[in-house]
């Protein structure tokens, strides 16, 4: 097991993602598309592909065990992680998997466990491939098929990587590279933006608990407005911007209202500012946006930020309930239809709190 892939699940959902459609029968373009997938390109991994019918509905990382003794355990682990996923059948392929001298793949045991696992527990066949990486010419081989084996196209190439790069998104070389880009700000520097929050709070011109009618409307403009703004900007945000902000999502109406900034047309310029305030923001407010950056990467199929961006979150506040909610659905491998259902109540609770309050604002 590598240290760039050292958590044990992480799902990533392109059923409703921004992915185009992917020949499922074809592993080798499946193999070039898990990177756009995951949004790293993983090693020493088991990769989970779920189908319905045609499509796609979830893509699971685990770990590759690092023996046999543990093979049992983890093909439950990964029938238990698409369980919930009304899988009409799996593919799954082992990552850092190759043939031995003998001819038969290194992963022989832990391959015979995950088709019995699924078998029996869900009633499905999974196909079982190995590849010692996910890299142009890298050959797979499929478990219990004499010489049905290929070659992974470049993954540069594949459809989905086209289909990032025209949303803005990038694919890491590997999971540690997509950490990097939560890597808090200094530890002084926090501390200086940890007292200017103390100290704003205490001058803040409304009452914290809650906010007025008037005041969290006023509040949430302030973060549109500097959502909007991170389209474009290219400089960091300030101190005294950071402080701001995180005295803005510490209003549950307000952190819960920009939840809808991951389904709208904002939905990429938001999730450039919940990353910069998960690295810029000391805790115990950098929960909030770390859960808003989960949210964000979840529904667009990046499971690896979204499991990290809880871990930033759950650790700047441990019990921290919206992560909670988030930890259970990513564990379960719901699909993102299930999160989305969040943006849309956002949606519909800011509609009706600007109705119901209508004439406090005239």
């Amino acid at each position: 097991m590598t240290d760039d892939d050292s958590t044990g699940r992480e799902p990533a959902h392109c059923g409703s993602g921004p992915h185009p459609p992917i020949v499922v029968s074809d592993p080798g373009k499946l193999l070039a598309a898990i990177p756009h997938l995951l949004g790293f390109y993983p090693t020493d991994s088991i990769i989970l592909v779920v189908r319905q019918a045609d499509s796609l509905v979830v893509t699971v990382r685990l770990d590759l065990p690092a023996d046999a003794r543990s093979d049992r355990r983890v093909a439950a682990e990964a029938v238990a992680s698409v369980a919930g996923c009304g899988a009409a059948g799996v593919v799954a392929f082992l990552v850092g998997d190759d043939l031995g001298a003998n001819g038969v793949g290194v992963h022989s045991s832990l391959a015979a466990h995950l088709a019995v696992a699924f078998a029996l527990s869900l009633d499905v066949i999974v196909d079982v491939y190995g590849v010692p990486e996910i890299a142009v010419g890298a050959r797979w081989f499929e478990y219990g098929v004499a010489d049905h084996t290929g070659v992974v196209p470049d993954p540069e190439s594949s459809p989905s990587h086209v289909a990032a790069v025209t949303r803005g998104l990038v694919t890491r070389p590997s999971r540690a590279a997509v950490a990097a880009t939560l890597e808090p700000d200094a530890a002084d520097v926090l501390d200086r933006r940890a007292a200017l929050i103390a100290a704003a709070a205490e001058q803040f011109p409304f009452d914290l608990d809650p906010l007025s009618t008037a005041a969290v409307e006023h509040v949430f403009r302030l973060v549109e407005g500097q959502i909007e703004r991170a389209a474009d900007r290219s400089g960091t945000l300030t101190d005294r911007e950071v402080a701001e902000l995180a005295l803005a999502l510490v209003d549950l109406r307000v952190r819960d209202w920009c939840i809808a900034f991951a389904i709208g047309e904002h939905a990429v310029a938001a999730e450039r500012l919940w990353t910069e305030l998960t690295r810029a923001t000391p805790a115990p407010e950098r929960a909030e946006p770390a859960a808003l950056l989960a949210i964000s990467a979840y529904l667009r199929g990046n499971g690896a930020l979204a499991a990290l961006a809880l871990d930033r979150a759950e650790a700047a506040l441990p019990h921290h309930k919206l992560a909670s909610l988030l930890r259970t659905s990513l564990t379960q491998g719901l699909p993102p239809t299930t999160v989305r259902h969040l943006a849309e109540r956002a949606q519909a609770a800011r509609r009706d709190f600007l109705a119901e309050h209508q004439g406090d604002r005239e």
